[in-house]
């Protein structure tokens, strides 16, 4: 083996590192920096300077060569040095570049996980609203279905309530008129009962009159000279009606003095006991019934005509 100068050592390590350093780069890719590659280097100058052997002594050669052979012992081992230190240097930069990917590739899948649950999440309340939005849009409309109900209820309410304006004077007409149908009614009854109550006076006074006149006849027709007797039943029959406040609505005083007057004689000698027997005498007690009766209806007459209107409609 041949001794090799401090120079031509020199050259073969770094040709050796340079060739380990190409071959790294490619197999790492442009990860590998110049700068990275120079701090190796520097190392792989600094292993090469420790195993100069230009600088120590021969005696520590333990393999020397003859002398004069222009090499070194130390070749072999500084070469297997540095290739020893190269393999450990590149296991640590892989390490270490591993640890690095692999501590890029955990953040790196960190930061995904994280991102896919973020967009979940934000997917997830996307959803909720679009959720919500349709349940409000349901409700909007059902609000203006709703709306529009009311609006049309409203509308039919206005026009029952302009009706219900309209006929108001009518109604209030129409209750008028009930009043005073009501009153007119309670007024008739009223007469009514008046004209009952004078009707049965006026017959109580004729069933008086009735009997007394009959008397007279009866004495006229089979005691002529009883004229006493047919004068105080005059008399009495007279102060009986004068008293009376009937009188002035049959006029029975007037009559009576007609009757005394014109039938002072026996009308049917034949049947003097007849109790028919007169004439004058009857025909003003038919007259006087009659004259109660119409007075009646003539009352209730005048009652109607001033409680019901012209108009006839009602």
């Amino acid at each position: 083996m041949c001794r090799c100068t401090h120079s031509t050592r020199r050259d073969l390590l770094y040709s050796t590192k340079n060739k380990k350093n190409r071959i790294f780069a490619e197999e790492t890719g442009p990860s590998i920096t110049p700068a990275t590659l120079n701090i190796f280097s520097t190392a792989a100058e600094k292993a090469d300077l420790m195993n100069n052997q230009n600088n120590v002594p021969n005696n520590n050669n333990i393999n020397p060569g003859p002398p004069g052979g222009g090499g070194s012992g130390w070749n072999w081992v500084q070469i297997a040095g540095g290739v020893l230190l190269g393999f450990v240097l590149d296991r640590i930069i892989v390490g270490v570049f591993q640890r690095n990917i692999k501590g890029t590739l955990d953040k790196d899948k960190e930061e995904r996980l994280n991102l896919h649950k973020a967009l979940n999440l934000k997917n997830s309340q996307l959803m909720e609203e679009l959720k919500k939005n349709k349940q409000l849009q349901e409700q909007h409309k059902q609000l203006q279905r709703k709306h529009e109900q009311l609006e049309e209820k409203h509308e039919q309410l206005q026009k029952q309530n302009n009706m219900l304006e309209k006929s108001i004077p009518q109604l209030e007409e129409y209750y008028k008129e009930k009043e005073k149908k009501k009153s007119m009614v309670t007024t008739l009854h009223q007469v009514q009962n008046e004209v009952e109550q004078i009707d049965q006076r006026a017959k109580l006074l004729l069933a008086k009159v009735e009997p007394q006149l009959q008397k007279r006849q009866v004495i006229m027709c089979t005691r002529p000279d009883l004229w006493q007797e047919v004068f105080q039943i005059q008399k009495d029959l007279l102060d009986m009606v004068a008293n009376d406040p009937m009188e002035p609505k049959l006029n029975l005083k007037e009559a009576l003095d007609n009757i005394f007057h014109y039938e002072n004689y026996c009308v049917n000698p034949d049947n003097p006991r007849d109790a028919r027997n007169g004439r004058l005498m009857w025909l003003y007690l038919e007259y006087w019934k009659q004259q109660i009766t119409l007075q009646k209806h003539k009352k209730i007459e005048e009652v109607l005509k001033g409680a019901i209107p012209n108009d006839r409609n009602y």
